[in-house]
């Protein structure tokens, strides 16, 4: 107590005790308070709602990336206040100024369509005017050629390969 006592700056009170779990059991009733009060974030709602349908912890990661994305393009509104109209810009965006792939922009629309639907209990109209995004045409390659008429180096084909390598050899 003396050491206490010395190390006091003269017109000060000395510093008390703090009992650590009473400030732990204040900050929980706070919280508890604060999501009685207002309930869960948004974004808690969705976690908790995918958790609970067994979605995997990337996918997850991922869709809350876009419904993050998806708030910030539209200036921080609540998806409630959102409709089919603000979704399908916030798709188009991605397509055309985005330019993301279309497995990209599919996995938006997934996270999108889960937000209104499984969180917020609201179903979109059918979204027609969405512009989407290009896929690559497919390229079939064949390192073995199985007819005589094929070069034996990689041939490059657009869509299906021909009908001469499709026959067994």
């Amino acid at each position: 107590m003396g050491a206490n006592a010395a190390s006091v700056l003269p017109g000060r009170q000395p510093l008390k005790q703090v009992n650590l779990d009473c400030i732990c059991t204040f900050l929980q009733y706070k919280r508890f308070w604060r999501l009685s009060m207002t309930g869960p974030r948004l974004l808690e709602q969705y976690r908790e709602r995918l958790r609970v349908k067994h979605y995997s912890l990337r996918t997850e990661e991922a869709y809350l990336h876009w419904v993050r994305r998806f708030i910030y393009f539209h200036g921080k509104r609540h998806p409630r206040e959102l409709g089919g109209s603000e979704v399908e810009t916030f798709l188009s965006h991605l397509a055309s100024a985005g330019r993301v792939a279309a497995s990209t922009q599919n996995q938006a629309l997934a996270a999108l369509l889960f937000l209104y639907r499984e969180v917020l209990g609201k179903e979109l109209p059918r979204m027609d005017g969405i512009v989407r995004a290009k896929r690559p045409a497919r390229v079939w390659y064949s390192p073995k050629t199985r007819c005589g008429r094929c070069s034996p180096v990689l041939t490059a084909h657009a869509g299906s390969p021909p009908a001469c390598c499709m026959r067994p050899a």
